[in-house]
């Protein structure tokens, strides 16, 4: 589970914090455990070490997109809704191998969201991925559009291990040596 705690004027209001989680048996123990990132209206929730259908297989990794909408009051705004699942999974679209790890790094800049899968291998070892999404004007989904691969022929130089991303710049940490 994602604890979301509204804050007041920079203070926790505990009596109104709420959890959200997938709505899927699929999750793994690493759901928000390595990246959570988060605007006004819209959370990004990484598991690592989702496997099953959404994943593909053990540990490809997987991200959950939460929209804040109202409850059936329409006046408390919630991630989740009323349920407080996920509207739907961001998967690396490249049929990622058993163990990429994709989300192990996430950031999110308005438009486009990025996700690391330092695991990757690619045409070596652990090598590692960045798959970029942007939402769709056909389905407003975020769907990939693009994936960064290492210049580097090093094995495990895990690319995408960690990132940024800001406007037009995108930083990527790879531990080449």
């Amino acid at each position: 589970k994602i604890w979301i705690y509204p804050l007041v004027n920079g203070r926790p209001r505990e009596t109104s914090a709420y959890s959200v989680s997938p709505a899927t048996s699929q999750a793994g123990a690493y759901f928000g455990r390595n990246d959570i990132v988060l605007n006004d209206t819209e959370m990004f929730v990484s598991d690592i070490s989702a496997s099953g259908s959404e994943a593909g297989s053990q540990n490809d990794g997987v991200v959950y997109y939460f929209k804040k909408s109202s409850d059936t009051t329409g006046n408390n705004f919630k991630f989740g809704g009323t349920t407080g699942n996920h509207e739907y999974v961001l998967t690396q679209s490249n049929g990622s191998g058993l163990q990429d790890y994709f989300g192990w790094a996430i950031d999110y800049d308005g438009t486009t969201f990025v996700a690391g899968s330092p695991y990757t291998d690619g045409t070596g070892t652990r090598r590692g991925a960045v798959s970029i999404f942007t939402a769709s004007a056909d389905t407003g989904k975020f769907e990939q559009w693009y994936e960064i691969t290492p210049d580097s022929t090093q094995d495990h130089s895990y690319f995408g291990i960690a990132l940024a991303i800001d406007g037009d710049t995108l930083a990527v940490h790879s531990q080449e040596s």
